[in-house]
């Protein structure tokens, strides 16, 4: 039997045993500590404006998916996959929730496969674990967009590509995962970056049989590449959480990436960012010495070494790109990074503990794991973190179907998610600024700097084409004046009577709106009902 065979083989006998085995039934229950948390998220669930762009691309026929993306950030499969879920189970806020949790649960398995696969079983426990109460983790596993899935193709990818370094068997692996990677998320292309760079420092001898499997993948990707993604580089979007960043603030915001992955406590974010900063590029620096002073390392020390160059170059590359161009969005797209660090981590902790040998000392550390994550858990659990719901449900009690909606900026979709669940179907919908529409619906507030002269104008053009449907009332969506639109209320202001505000509570994730102010027609322009 070839050799490479016999290892595969031999691989797959000591995984089943050890399934069977006390490393099993710890790994069912940290991933049941997992799932229980993630659950509990789930049927506590409400959509988000992004959510409910991703609930609106899917309800979309597949052939109409590219058109959308162009003029959007993101790949096709995760809509794909949302379209297919929702044709079986509905697009109900927790049956759409339940995909980015199967997502997310998946992950817990193959992070321990990660890890074990690394540096050995007890790793590859500790980081399902440590994965199991992440507060990144438990957000992206209740969020209907595609970071759980980004984040599992990220743990498959550099599983795969450790296997495929020391197994040819494995290159067909990491070529499909690889495939899939890029139709998840841009993202994806320096998860593909870090792992080449690595390969060039660690891994000469196999960079001429990787070169085919790399082709391949390319070929794999190009019709959507030509096809669609060119479009979005060059598709005039702007964002204002985006921001070039100074050399100071990258390296800030990289030590940043580090610590709130690994202890999410906010008041130590600042002294916890440069301390994690330093310890990497310390560990880096000592590694860089011993490379040059030609000291021979520890297998581990090396496999340590590959595995933080795979999260500093994954995550650094599009902080670096900031300094020039902003792309970067923390505590978002830098979820390709996560399963990397933590299995850093979980080798740190499994040190210690081989360190100090003592079981209670074992019990503990399994113990605070959780516990770090219970502020997140009871924040999403207790807060008011519905706010787009609530704000619909209190119009509900007001709607009639006379009533034309006229939405400001990034107030519709959500709103008209949930519009839908409760089957309001008004007279007609307008959108502000004219050029968005349900084909188009994302807001980009910097296209409009510097245009509150052509928005007022506009502003008054909606207000006559409402008006000439002689609507019942006009419910108005009103949107930060920040984003340039508070000409929309000043419009209506001018011609209506408001007669009721609704006004919209507001969490970290919506609604883009303050309030909903519903307008009824004045009889003379002294006549003004107060707001209630």
């Amino acid at each position: 039997m070839p050799q490479d065979e016999q290892q595969v083989g031999q691989t797959r006998l000591s995984l089943t045993q050890s399934l069977c085995s006390r490393v099993g039934i710890l790994l069912a229950g940290a991933i049941l500590l997992g799932a229980i948390i993630r659950i509990l998220l789930v049927l506590n669930a409400s959509v988000w404006y992004d959510e409910a762009v991703s609930i609106y691309y899917a309800q979309q026929p597949l052939y109409a998916l590219p058109s959308f993306l162009a003029r959007d950030v993101g790949e096709p499969l995760f809509f794909t996959l949302l379209h297919g879920w929702m044709r079986l189970f509905g697009n109900g806020e927790r049956a759409t929730a339940m995909l980015p949790f199967l997502f997310s649960v998946a992950n817990l398995y193959a992070i321990f496969l990660f890890g074990r696969k690394v540096f050995g079983d007890r790793v590859g426990l500790l980081s399902a674990l440590l994965l199991s109460a992440n507060t990144m983790a438990l957000h992206n596993a209740t969020n209907v967009r595609f970071y759980a899935l980004l984040d599992l193709v990220a743990t498959l990818s550099n599983l795969a590509f450790f296997a495929s370094m020391e197994n040819r068997k494995a290159t067909k692996y990491f070529i499909v995962i690889s495939v899939v990677g890029f139709y998840t998320h841009a993202y994806y292309y320096f998860v593909c970056f870090a792992q080449v760079v690595v390969m060039l420092l660690f891994y000469r001898p196999v960079i001429r049989r990787m070169v085919l499997p790399g082709i391949f993948v390319g070929l794999a990707y190009a019709p959507w590449f030509f096809s669609v993604f060119l479009k979005q580089l060059t598709a005039n979007m702007g964002d204002v959480t985006l921001r070039v960043f100074s050399p100071p603030d990258a390296l800030l915001v990289f030590g940043q990436s580090i610590w709130a992955k690994v202890v999410p406590l906010s008041f130590m974010a600042l002294p916890g960012s440069i301390l994690a900063l330093c310890a990497i590029v310390g560990f880096l620096a000592y590694r860089l010495g011993q490379v040059l002073t030609h000291h021979p390392a520890k297998e581990e020390t090396r496999r340590l070494t590959i595995l933080l160059a795979l999260y500093a170059i994954a995550i650094g590359s599009p902080i670096f790109i900031s300094m020039f161009k902003p792309i970067y969005l923390p505590n978002r797209y830098d979820v390709i990074g996560l399963s990397a660090l933590l299995v850093a981590v979980a080798f740190g902790i499994h040190k210690g503990l081989t360190i100090v040998r003592r079981p209670w000392v074992t019990v503990a550390v399994c113990v605070i794991i959780p516990v770090l994550s219970l502020p997140y858990v009871r924040w999403r659990l207790t807060d008011k973190l519905d706010g787009d719901r609530t704000a619909i449900q209190a119009l509900r009690a007001e709607f009639t179907p006379d009533d034309v909606v006229l939405f400001a900026g990034h107030s519709s979709m959500a709103s008209q998610y949930y519009m839908n669940q409760y089957h309001m179907g008004p007279k007609d919908i307008f959108y502000f600024p004219l050029e968005l529409s349900p084909t188009s619906p994302i807001f980009w507030s910097l296209r409009y700097k510097g245009k509150e002269a052509q928005l007022a104008q506009d502003a008054e053009t909606l207000v006559n084409k409402v008006l000439a449907l002689n609507p019942g009332r006009v419910v108005l969506f009103d949107a930060p004046a920040a984003n340039g639109l508070a000409c929309m209320k000043e419009a209506l202001d001018r011609r209506l009577t408001p007669c009721k505000e609704i006004k919209a509570r507001q969490h970290p994730w919506g609604p883009l709106y303050r309030g909903i102010i519903l307008y009824e027609g004045r009889p003379d322009a002294g006549n003004r009902f107060d707001l209630r």
